[in-house]
């Protein structure tokens, strides 16, 4: 033995000494003769196990600086070790005393840190740990419990090393570390919840199968993390998982939603990944079943016709294994809809459109599911919009998808056209402004349209209208507005993404064989196509007369897609027309664009439906007149709304004036060249056509408005009258507010003088005058007091009638404010038939405030007609004398009653009347 030999074995006794000094110096000595053997590479006949037991023990020293030395030299040790199999059985009893007791036995984090690092070096080491995975398994057990986050990252390092020994003893008791290592998942530091998500990954691939279930929650917890890296991580686990885990077709329906949820993440390195693990994963799908998928993958048809632009077709691997789990996942989604946490509601929301773009085709056996789902969905979100004072970001809902074979402007749409974001919806920076609440609930509003669209485009109309119809029966506004506005807001979505042709189709008791033509205007409607059903029942009594603001908004969503649908037949009539008379204005979509025969023959069908045009006309009306109370219409809402119904109309008259152009309307050929369009502005999407001017939309009012108003006064004729309340009377006041010299025009010979002969078999205005007379009750006195007893035979009370006359007289009084339309009323037909049963009625004195009330209405309105009636002059004027007898008459009655006739006609005039018929 050599002398360098008997000092160390001279310090491996002094390891034990009293005195920590005499330690610490044996420690050093030692340290240095390792170092120096370890660089002159001299340590293959080296006694490591002799040295083994007595540096073990140094570990248990009680001077924290001896104990940090000590765990340098066995760190020395064991790394300079060509085979540490002798240095375990001394040192692996030690690390579990000092690592794996309940109690923390080592009080400095910096030493267990370093302490737990020997496990590193030795797994590193080319050495059989089979004897001690229990013992290595016990110290990470609670090492993962360890309060320091450095320790924590190091055991997630070494239960991957280990774990990649694929020792069989750790597949069998790996899940002792399972419940300690998921603790990890939702600790505060960001790279300690990244190392517990690899860990988790690596672990799980080489542990028994079961355990995979236990760690799915978690992580799927993790996909919510605010750090993008965590959910890198996970992605990166889950993908790594669908590829190599043994057992991975068992867990296939329940992996699904974590890698899916990566292709909309909102990171870009997160959405990329999970695009290319998905697609790999895919094609090993299709690789290990390729028998049974045999025929698919030879007789692939393409992707379905109506495909959204920008998507892109996921593999036939990837299909099929969603198609697999469809059943199941579906439903469970369109529970979380409903779930009390916003995220959860947003990711499932997002999932659902990725499903149902997998599906294709086969979307259609699970268009119930879907349609309950996506309906419980927007009922819920909407209510959480309602209930704030953000109720203006429900307007502009639907977000705009392009398909293939679609009518597109020349402008980019704003919309993803590549890559796996495409179905990642953009809220508008003006919609993300609210609260918190608000902008997540827009979201998956957002989300649930854009699977609503997917579906739309994928499944036969025919199909899905009757089981939406039959949902939208089911709901009523006064007991769920919520969910009435949910639906409708599906509909919109539905017919959004739903071909045209597929819309024009007929339902199987419907077809053209059967179903009657109905003739409107002169043409003939297809009156029992898909979509002229739907207009229908949107605008049936019960739609028209929507108050929530949910639903109005939704109804204009449903008016907002319809009309899209007619600018692009107009636009498909366009380009294949070579007809100049189609080229309006500077229109930058007057271009040669070639379309098939099909889409040229339905937005034809399209162009024959006048009915449809009308019914849409009365919605838009219906809409801005009927509200809850007077106020709710100058809210931000209301401004908005009526904003946008005026857009719409002018849109709508712009397809009626394209429409009539092309029918050879004279009306429209005979169109003044300076009508300029106004300019708009657009919240989503360009316009296919310019908007209509007030020249078109006082055509559109022309065309429809003798078909509102005689629906309005069969109405009004069945219940006898209207009441202060009346939807009708509110469709009536808006309309003639809006229509101004609309009243008096004719669709075959424009506006209508005093002079034409017959004005009342063309015009409104003698079917206005009816209804202000009937449905006001302008044409009678306030009923005796035995009609308003109890039991009489009139339901209105006093005070409403008053309200009502008071309405009407003020309709009436409105009328005057036009000038050609105060022009026809001053003409003795109309001023006869107004002063006789509108006005005089209501003059008859009856005791009482209300009926005082409504005699200073009576002769407000009395005044306006005779201001339209009688000349207004004075004595300087030459025509002084051009009146007749009864109207000097009628001028010196109003002067001497009526102080406001007085000031108009002026002291002279009165005077002069008053001398001419004392001569008389």
């Amino acid at each position: 033995m050599s002398a360098v030999e008997v000092v160390v074995d001279r310090n491996l006794i002094l390891l034990a000494d009293d005195n920590r000094f005499v330690r610490k110096k044996a420690l050093s000595d030692i340290q240095a003769y390792l170092t120096e053997r370890l660089n002159a590479d001299d340590c293959v006949d080296f006694p490591f196990s002799s040295y083994a037991p007595g540096l073990s023990a140094s570990l248990n020293d009680n001077i924290e600086v001896n104990r940090e030395l000590a765990i340098t030299v066995n760190n020395l040790l064991i790394s300079s070790s060509c085979d540490c199999s002798g240095i375990l059985p001394s040192l692996v009893p030690v690390l579990v005393k000092r690592l794996g007791q309940k109690e923390t036995v080592e009080p400095s984090e910096e030493l267990r840190l370093e302490t737990l690092r020997l496990l590193k070096v030795i797994l590193e080491k080319s050495v059989d740990i089979s004897p001690y995975v229990d013992d290595f398994l016990l110290i990470l057990q609670h090492s993962f419990l360890d309060s320091y986050h450095e320790v924590k990252k190091l055991s997630c390092i070494i239960i991957q090393e280990l774990a990649k020994k694929k020792l069989h003893r750790f597949y069998q008791a790996s899940e002792s570390v399972v419940a300690p290592l998921l603790g990890n998942l939702v600790h505060q530091h960001s790279k300690v919840r990244l190392a517990t998500v690899q860990a988790v990954g690596t672990v799980m691939i080489y542990s028994h199968g079961k355990l995979v279930e236990q760690t799915i929650t978690p992580l799927t917890q993790r996909l919510f993390d605010t750090a993008s890296s965590i959910r890198y991580g996970v992605i990166e686990v889950v993908g790594s998982w669908l590829l190599d885990l043994p057992d991975r077709y068992s867990y296939h329906t329940k992996l699904l939603p974590l890698i899916l949820s990566g292709l909309i993440d909102d990171s870009t390195d997160v959405r990329d990944l999970a695009e290319d693990l998905w697609h790999d994963i895919g094609l090993k799908f299709e690789k290990e079943n390729e028998e049974q998928l045999k025929d698919k993958l030879d007789f692939d048809k393409g992707p379905p016709s109506h495909y959204p632009l920008g998507c892109k077709r996921p593999v036939i691997g990837c299909r099929e294994l969603v198609y697999r789990s469809a059943s199941r996942l579906l439903p469970a989604l369109s529970r979380d809809l409903g779930d009390w946490q916003a995220s959860t509601r947003s990711k499932a929301a997002s999932l659902i459109p990725v499903l149902i773009l997998h599906l294709e085709q086969a979307t259609t056996q699970h268009t119930q599911n879907i349609l309950t789902g996506l309906g419980t969905g927007l009922t819920d979100a909407i209510s959480r919009i309602a209930s704030s004072t953000s109720s203006v970001a429900l307007l502009r809902l639907v977000p705009p998808l392009a398909f293939h074979g679609q009518p597109l402007p020349k402008t980019e749409l704003s919309v993803n056209q590549s890559g796996p974001d495409t179905l990642v919806p953009r809220l508008p920076q003006s919609l993300t402004t609210g609260s918190t609440e608000t902008t997540e609930s827009l979201k998956v509003i957002h989300q649930l349209l854009l699977a609503a669209q997917l579906t739309g485009s994928l499944v036969e109309a025919k199909l899905w209208w009757p089981l939406l119809k039959s949902c939208l029966g089911r709901c009523t506004e006064s007991v769920a507005p919520a969910s009435l506005a949910g639906h409708l807001f599906l509909l919109a979505g539905f017919v959004c993404g739903s071909p045209t042709r597929e819309l024009l189709s007929y339902l199987a008791n419907d077809s053209p064989s059967n179903q009657p033509q109905i003739t409107n205007g002169g043409s003939q409607t297809s009156s029992c196509t898909i979509l002229h059903h739907i207009v229908s029942q949107l605008a049936g009594d019960d739609l028209l007369s929507v108050i929530s603001f949910g639903a109005k908004a939704a109804l204009l969503e449903c008016v907002l897609v319809i009309v899209r649908r007619l600018e692009e037949a107009v636009f498909i009539l366009r380009s294949s027309s070579s007809s100049v008379s189609m080229e309006v204005g500077n229109d930058p979509t007057n271009f040669h664009t070639e379309f098939p025969s099909e889409a040229i023959s339905t937005a034809e069908t399209l162009f024959d439906d006048s009915e449809l045009r009308s019914w849409l006309f009365q919605i838009l009306l219906a809409l801005g007149a009927v509200w809850a109370d007077g106020t709710t219409s100058s809210t931000d809402f209301g401004t908005a709304l009526l904003q946008l119904i005026d857009e719409a109309m002018c849109r709508l008259a712009a397809c009626e004036r394209d429409f009539g152009i092309r029918s050879g309307d004279p009306v429209y050929l005979m169109r003044p060249a300076d009508v300029k369009p106004e300019a708009t502005k657009s919240l989503f999407q360009t316009n296919l056509l310019e908007l209509g001017s007030s020249w078109d939309v006082d055509q559109l009012y022309t065309r429809y408005m003798l078909q509102l108003f005689q629906r309005l006064e069969a109405g009004q004729t069945e219940f006898g009258s209207w009441h202060p309340r009346s939807v009708g009377l509110a469709i009536f006041s808006r309309c003639l507010q809006t229509a101004g010299s609309a009243l008096l025009m004719s669709p075959s010979s424009g506006l209508k003088t005093d002079q034409d002969n017959n004005p009342a078999t063309e015009t409104c205005l003698p079917i206005v005058l009816r209804l202000l007379e009937r449905g006001c009750r302008l044409d009678r006195v306030a009923g005796a007091d035995t009609e308003k007893s109890p039991g009489g035979s009139d339901p209105l009370t006093m005070a409403s009638e008053a309200e009502l006359r008071l309405r009407g007289l003020i309709l009436l009084t409105r009328l005057t404010d036009n000038g050609p339309v105060r022009t026809i009323l001053a003409s003795p037909t109309h001023l006869s038939r107004c002063l006789t049963h509108l006005v005089l009625p209501a003059c008859v004195w009856r005791a009482g405030r209300t009926a005082e009330a409504m005699r200073k209405a009576a002769v407000t309105c009395l005044v306006a007609l005779m201001a339209a009636a009688t000349s207004t002059y004075d004595l300087t004027e030459g025509n002084v004398d051009s009146r007749t007898t009864d109207e000097i008459r009628l001028d010196v009655w109003l002067c001497e009653h009526v102080e406001s006739v007085r000031q108009l006609l002026g002291p002279k005039t009165c005077e002069y009347d008053r001398d001419r018929v004392k001569g008389e």
